[in-house]
């Protein structure tokens, strides 16, 4: 069973606010914005930790930064975005369907929340991780296996990233956000 609709768009505005931290140090208007309208328990733990310091180290920032690369999968989940955006782009939180009518009334947001047919999400949790394996084979591996060569085009971090949400999404066992593994 994949998560339900409100754990879904709890992780989209918990992914937004750390992405948009690592942007904003110390990140008091994400602070502000947790607090007003009362989505910090979306957070996970290594996250709420992240938030709580007005000083990180510089691959915390970078990780953070990271996060809004994981976001299209979880917006697209539920409907913010119609398709999957190609895995050999880099996204923005311009470009993920977050709106600011959707951040200024979040509890709506997350009660109105509807997911894709679950053999939509789980498609396309295997071809991201179809493409992770690709891109961690290196050019024999692809060879070997007949994948595409495009793949050593796609920027590991990107892959990374969604096969990350996409493997929430999707998979029971991952319960906790901090604790995705996304072998391949």
């Amino acid at each position: 069973m994949a998560k339900s609709p409100s754990e879904v768009a709890g992780r989209v505005l918990a992914l937004f606010a750390i992405a948009h931290a690592a942007h904003e140090r110390p990140p008091a208007q994400v602070r502000s914005w947790l607090e007003r309208y009362g989505v910090s328990h979306f957070l996970s733990r290594l996250e709420a930790s992240f938030l709580s310091r007005d000083e990180v180290a510089e691959q915390e920032l970078v990780s953070a930064s990271w996060r809004t690369e994981a976001l299209p999968v979880l917006t697209w989940a539920i409907g913010l975005i119609e398709a999957l955006p190609p895995i050999s782009e880099k996204m923005s939180l311009d470009h993920v369907g977050i709106t600011r009518e959707l951040l200024e009334d979040p509890e709506s947001f997350v009660a109105s929340a509807e997911l894709r047919p679950r053999n939509e999400l789980e498609a396309a949790q295997a071809e991201i991780e179809s493409q992770h394996w690709g891109v961690r084979a290196g050019p024999a591996g692809r060879r070997m296996f007949n994948h595409p060569s495009s793949e050593e085009d796609l920027d590991p971090g990107v892959v990374y990233e969604r096969h990350y949400a996409a493997n929430w999404l999707v998979f029971d066992e991952y319960t906790d956000w901090d604790l995705v593994e996304t072998d391949t």
